[in-house]
């Protein structure tokens, strides 16, 4: 970071490039924690359809998260299209908080008539969770784009 820092001539002050830096590492370790548990879990495919949705989100919210690093460089030039990024990243953050309040309605509302439902229950909820935090810092970026944005005005 302080190479990044000392060579690299940004709109970004280095609080901000790490705290950056830090958002997209929290973001590559839920995915990872997600991934890992699924497997560990041993979750049959298909996956339940709460989690193929947190993943489309997650997918569309990276790809706003690429857009936006590109742009944030020339962020005078791009100010428009970053605000826009910005929004759509808040957007998949509520959209995310409505796909994870079904998954954990879904979760309660199944009969427990078997302790490896119950079993079932906690993986599944456990998996939801680590799904909704990474949405939840991929808005954290966007946040840092919109300060971003706000200082370059």
């Amino acid at each position: 970071v302080d190479n990044l820092r000392k060579s690299f001539i940004t709109p970004l002050e280095g609080e901000d490039i790490d705290i950056l830096r830090q958002r997209l590492d929290d973001i590559m370790d839920s995915i990872e924690k997600a991934i890992n548990r699924m497997v560990l879990y041993q979750i049959p495919k298909p996956f339940p359809k709460e989690i193929r949705e947190y993943i489309k989100i997650i997918k569309e919210a990276i790809g706003e998260i690429n857009l936006g690093v590109r742009k944030i460089r020339n962020v005078r030039k791009y100010q428009e299209s970053l605000h826009h990024c910005c929004q759509r990243l808040n957007e998949l953050e509520d959209l995310g908080d409505v796909v994870n309040r079904t998954a954990l309605k879904n979760l309660m509302n199944i009969p427990q008539t078997n302790p490896e439902k119950n079993l079932e229950i906690i993986k599944l909820k456990e998996i939801y969770e680590t799904f909704e935090n990474a949405i939840d810092y991929c808005e954290d970026v966007g946040n840092i784009f919109e300060s971003v944005l706000i200082k370059n005005r």
